[in-house]
């Protein structure tokens, strides 16, 4: 039985690709959640060879499903404030 971590990647891939095609700036957007993506991955993988716990296997594929959700929470608040931003700059 493989856990639902496998199904919420490609979900959490397609939600990345409407942040960006929905975002204003769409190479700054995409610049800010690949560095997110890989800071966190970078992050993760250190603290699961230190720590030495676990299936290695399993804990990729959570590494990878975290970076992923965390580059896109990036994503949605870089959209946020582009428009927060549009919309003081245009009142102000």
């Amino acid at each position: 039985m493989q856990p639902i971590g496998h199904s919420l990647a490609p979900f959490l891939f397609l939600v990345g690709i409407v942040i960006v095609l929905v975002s204003s700036r769409k190479l700054k957007t995409l610049g800010r959640m690949l560095l997110a993506f890989i800071v966190t991955t970078v992050v993760l993988l250190l603290l699961g060879a230190l720590l030495r716990t676990g299936e290695p296997e399993m804990f990729g594929i959570l590494t990878a499903q975290i970076a992923i959700g965390v580059s896109d929470t990036l994503g949605v608040f870089h959209v946020l404030s582009l428009r927060r931003a549009r919309k003081g700059g245009a009142s102000g």
